[in-house]
């Protein structure tokens, strides 16, 4: 079978390079399966064109080394930019999230921006942060809005637009090196792309002295009993859902211990975040006990994330 010119292959682990590592699963874009997964997930939104997809594999390995699993065979960049800007319809996901943004996402952003701010002990405006895979800029818009100096930087044409319509500074990948931040915010983003761990050397090169990068991915520490269970219709976000390795998208799905492993291989330690400015600066609407309970315990769980979650801040390791 000729290999599908749509498709690179990957022979080392993406977060850390070891090219030990062992199949967990392997098919086609043909397999029935994949296919009526790809039909159900991309047709509200766009659509797929097969044709793109025929002759490819669908095979995941997991690493030995840092335990990330990933994609053997993923897209090259002419497949990428038809899936991030077609199969997906710019249209309808700015429709998603925009127009219909949910508030307690902006809450989440608002007390995550208050604590990050915090943490440094300067005023906003003195504070240069970056988003890194900014999407549609609602993390920039709320650090905006908070007088930090913000700027984020996309591939897709459309959602740069959009930044750059609402004064969101917008900068080039290749020009991220001439930039000093002191916060770096990659969130959902190191699953998609294809050399997280070069990326994130070439990122760190950008932090200023004492300067913070976040890494949030989704957890993949339920990934082998998901491919057990082997059901893609297990919804999304929950234990053993299959989106983890979601074909095409989720090319890499990390574990705490492949996000650590990988950010010691660029000389970066993590840093714990302080805690009190999430009781400070909550915003959370308080209406009935169940609701006090969860601001109670909200601080606890942002602090449990950074410790057993794949969401977790690393700094500079100070050398010399």
């Amino acid at each position: 079978m000729m290999a599908n010119p749509y498709f690179i292959t990957r022979t080392n682990c993406p977060a850390c390079n070891s090219s030990q590592g062992d199949i967990v699963h392997a098919t086609t874009y043909d397999d029935p399966q994949i296919v009526e997964y790809l039909k159900d997930f991309y047709g509200k939104q766009g659509g797929v064109e097969f044709e793109y997809l025929k002759g490819a594999c669908y095979t995941l390995v997991s690493c030995k080394n840092c335990e990330c699993t990933y994609q053997k065979e993923i897209p090259n960049d002419f497949l990428m930019q038809k899936l991030y800007e077609h199969w997906i319809d710019p249209v309808y996901i700015k429709n998603e999230e925009v127009e219909n943004y949910p508030l307690n996402h902006s809450l989440y952003y608002a007390n995550e921006l208050a604590n990050i701010i915090t943490h440094f002990g300067k005023l906003p405006g003195e504070l240069d942060f970056f988003d890194f895979g900014m999407g549609w800029g609602r993390w920039c818009l709320m650090a905006k809005a908070m007088g930090v100096n913000v700027s984020g930087t996309e591939l897709s044409e459309s959602r740069i637009n959009y930044a750059k319509n609402n004064a969101i500074k917008v900068i080039n990948y290749e020009t991220i090196a001439d930039e000093k931040f002191d916060f770096i915010n990659t969130e959902q983003v190191f699953e998609h792309i294809p050399n997280p761990l070069e990326t994130l050397e070439y990122l760190q090169k950008s932090l200023k002295p004492g300067g913070i990068i976040k890494i949030s991915v989704p957890d993949s520490k339920y990934v082998k009993e998901a491919l057990g269970k082997m059901d893609w219709f297990i919804p999304k976000a929950t234990k053993y859902s299959l989106n983890i390795v979601a074909p095409l998208e989720h090319i890499n799905a990390f574990k705490n211990k492949s996000i650590i492993k990988m950010a010691q291989k660029v000389n970066l330690k993590l840093v714990t975040m302080k805690l009190k400015v999430n009781y400070e600066f909550s915003g959370y609407p308080i209406k009935s006990p169940i609701e006090i309970a969860k601001f109670l315990f909200r601080p606890l769980h942002f602090k449990h994330l950074q410790n057993k979650s794949a969401s977790l801040f690393f700094t500079k390791k100070i050398t010399g």
